[in-house]
């Protein structure tokens, strides 16, 4: 008996956007925010930090790009093996690499450890909005199809209203090296739901 085939694309485009759907567009969402709190804690932090490793202002401007760096070089090198690791894999790896790097960030004491921590950090961060984006338009159907790259970006300014708030509570009390440390502990805690929750890509499978 020949196999059955089923065009996976045409069933999703005529299918209803229900609860799996929106699970997997919220945990794309919850992944973005990690991009809009980042962009966020670093202008944040930097009055903490130059006043901490006693920075000139010509070296601070070198510490607050970096970031931005690394996730050019994530976005250009890493967001590629989505297709070779499966998108949900590549996910989990950049919140790991973020997280642990974000984490680390708030211990550095030189100059040079906080830059290569900020581009390290970034790399990770820089494969998260591609797969996030294409992931989340992956499972839509055709009619939502063109409306989820913007419902997911829409997570970046959510993440920095969640930093500005992290903000006013921790500096106060712990300085800025706290808000490094919610910047590692968060995309953990992501990495998590994704292992536990999130399908794989339709495209890898």
């Amino acid at each position: 008996m020949a196999a059955t085939r089923i065009d996976t694309r045409a069933l999703i485009d005529e299918s209803r956007f229900g609860s799996y759907q929106i699970w997997t567009f919220l945990l794309c969402f919850l992944a973005m925010t990690i991009d809009g709190y980042d962009v966020q804690i670093i202008g944040v932090a930097a009055a903490g930090i130059k006043e901490t490793l006693k920075l000139q202002p010509a070296t601070l401007c070198v510490v607050l790009p970096a970031g931005q760096v690394g996730v050019m070089v994530g976005a250009l090198v890493l967001a590629p093996f989505g297709d070779r690791i499966g998108r949900k894999w590549l996910m989990v790896g950049s919140c790991l690499i973020f997280g642990v790097f974000s984490f680390l960030t708030a211990y550095a004491t030189t100059v040079t450890t906080l830059v290569v921590l900020r581009v390290l950090a970034g790399i990770g961060l820089g494969s998260i909005g591609p797969a996030a984006l294409a992931f989340g338009s992956e499972y839509a159907p055709k009619r939502v199809k063109a409306s989820i790259p913007t419902w997911i970006w829409a997570a970046v300014p959510v993440g920095g209203m969640i930093a500005g708030f992290s903000a006013v509570w921790l500096l106060p009390v712990w300085g800025w090296p706290a808000l490094f440390v919610v910047a590692g502990i968060l995309p953990i805690a992501i990495a998590v739901l994704l292992i536990l929750f999130m399908p794989e890509s339709l495209a890898f499978l």
